[in-house]
C-alpha cells in the first residue's frame, strides 16, 4: 500500500519532527488514515513517543474493526441492491440491513471521535515542542549576542596586548642600555676602588707617621721646645773608694749592670739636641771638686767591668752620641754639677728607633772619691726638640 498524506496532514512531533500518515483506503482520498510515527523528512528516522504509540495502536484497532464493518456493509448493500431490484418486498430486509449499516456507521463515527482525540493529543505535544524550540532559539540568540560581545572584548584585549608587547620591547631596549651603562659604571667603580685602595694605603702609611694625639705624649713633634727629662743611677750598697777612671754603675758585676736612660723625644725616631746637663748626688760630703765624665748613647752599651772596675766599653761604639764633663760642688745635703757637651757645646741626635737615650759615667779626677752606700746620681739633660 502506498504512503499518502490524505488529506495532507502536516504538523510537528517531538523535537519538531513532522508527522506522516498512511492512507488506509488505498485510494489516496479515503477519510481514514493510520499514523505511522514521527518521521524526520531529511533522514527518515522515526521517534515515536509512548503516548502517541498508545493512541496509534488504539486507532489501528478501531480502523481494523471499521474495515471489517465496511466489508459487511458493502456485502449488505450489494445484497440489498439485488433484493430491491428483484423484489421490493425485500425492503423490510433491506431496511433491517440499513439499520445494521447505520449501527456500523455510528460505530465508525465513534472510532473517528477517538482518532480525533488522539490527533489532538499529538497536536498538543507538537505545540509544546514548538514552544520549547522557541525558548531554545531565544537562548541561542542570547548566547550568540554574548559571544559577539566576548569576541569584541577579546579583540580589544589583543590590541592592548599588542600595545603592551610594544612597550615591553621599548622597556627591554631601555633595560639593555641601562645595563650597558651600569656595566660601564661598575668598571669605573672598580677603577675608582683600586685608586681608593691605593690612596687608603698611602693615607695609612702617612697616618703611621702622625702622632697618636696632639700632645708630646702622643708623639706630636713640637719643634723648638726644651725638655728636661731625668734619670737616676743607684750604685751598689758599699763604700769602696773610687780611683781615677773607675766606672760608676748599678752593679759590681759587668753582666748585671743596668744602663740608665731618659726619654729624649716624645715620639719614636725623634730628633733634637742635648745642650747641657745637670748632675745631682745625695752624698752630703766628700764630693766637692770631684770630676766625672758622662757619655750618651742611642742604645745601651755593654761594659767590660762593673762598678768600681776600670771603665771600658765592650760593645756599642756605633751608638755613641757625645759626652759632658762635670765637676761637683758640695753642699750640706749633697753635691751638684752642670756643664755643656764637650764637643761644640751641643750633641745632635736622631734616634734610629724608640725614644730613649742611655748614659754611662766614670771618675776622671785624679784623687778619686769615696762613695756612700747606695749613693744616687740624678741626671737632668737639657734637650731642644726638633
Amino acid at each position: 500500500m502506498a504512503d499518502n498524506l490524505t488529506p495532507p496532514f502536516t504538523g510537528t512531533g517531538e523535537a519538531g519532527v513532522p508527522v506522516r500518515a498512511k492512507d488506509l483506503s488505498g485510494t489516496g482520498a479515503g477519510p481514514f488514515v493510520q499514523l505511522v510515527g514521527l518521521v524526520d523528512e531529511a533522514t527518515g528516522n522515526t521517534d515515536v513517543g509512548s503516548a502517541i504509540t498508545t493512541a496509534i495502536a488504539a486507532t489501528n484497532t478501531a480502523l481494523a474493526t471499521t474495515n471489517s464493518e465496511l466489508t459487511t456493509v458493502n456485502t449488505s448493500v450489494g445484497a440489498t441492491t439485488t433484493a430491491v431490484n428483484a423484489v421490493e418486498t425485500e425492503l423490510t430486509t433491506v431496511n433491517a440491513s440499513v439499520g445494521a449499516v447505520t449501527t456500523a456507521v455510528n460505530a465508525v463515527e465513534t472510532e473517528l471521535t477517538t482518532v480525533n482525540t488522539s490527533v489532538g493529543a499529538v497536536t498538543t505535544a507538537v505545540n509544546a515542542a514548538e514552544a520549547e524550540l522557541v525558548v531554545v532559539n531565544t537562548s541561542i540568540t542570547a548566547t550568540n549576542t554574548a559571544l559577539g560581545t566576548v569576541n569584541s572584548e577579546l579583540t580589544t584585549i589583543n590590541t592592548s596586548v599588542g600595545a603592551v608587547t610594544t612597550e615591553l620591547g621599548v622597556v627591554n631596549t631601555s633595560i639593555g642600555a641601562t645595563t650597558t651603562a651600569v656595566n660601564a659604571v661598575e668598571t669605573e667603580l672598580t677603577t675608582v676602588n683600586t685608586s681608593v685602595g691605593a690612596v687608603t694605603t698611602a693615607v695609612t702609611a702617612v697616618g703611621a707617621k702622625l702622632p697618636t694625639a696632639l700632645t708630646p705624649a702622643g708623639g706630636l713633634q713640637v719643634g723648638g721646645k726644651t725638655g728636661n727629662p731625668t734619670s737616676t743611677l743607684t750604685r751598689p750598697a758599699n763604700t769602696t773608694a773610687y780611683t781615677q777612671n773607675n766606672a760608676i754603675a748599678s752593679n759590681t758585676a759587668a753582666g748585671s749592670v743596668v744602663v740608665p736612660s731618659f726619654t729624649a723625644s716624645p715620639a719614636a725616631n725623634g730628633t733634637g739636641r742635648i745642650t747641657g746637663a745637670r748632675l745631682v748626688t745625695n752624698a752630703s760630703s766628700g764630693w766637692g771638686s770631684v770630676a766625672v765624665l758622662v757619655e750618651f748613647w742611642t742604645a745601651a752599651p755593654t761594659l767590660s767591668n762593673g762598678d768600681g772596675g776600670a771603665y771600658a766599653i765592650a760593645t756599642g761604639a756605633a751608638h755613641w752620641l757625645g759626652s759632658v764633663s762635670l765637676t761637683f760642688t758640695q753642699v750640706g745635703d749633697g753635691a751638684y754639677a752642670a756643664a755643656v757637651p764637650n764637643a761644640g757645646g751641643v750633641i745632635d741626635f736622631a734616634l734610629p728607633s724608640g725614644t730613649l737615650i742611655y748614659w754611662t759615667m766614670t771618675i776622671i779626677s785624679g784623687a778619686g772619691a769615696t762613695p756612700i752606700s747606695g749613693q744616687t746620681f740624678t741626671l737632668t739633660p737639657s734637650i731642644l726638640e726638633d
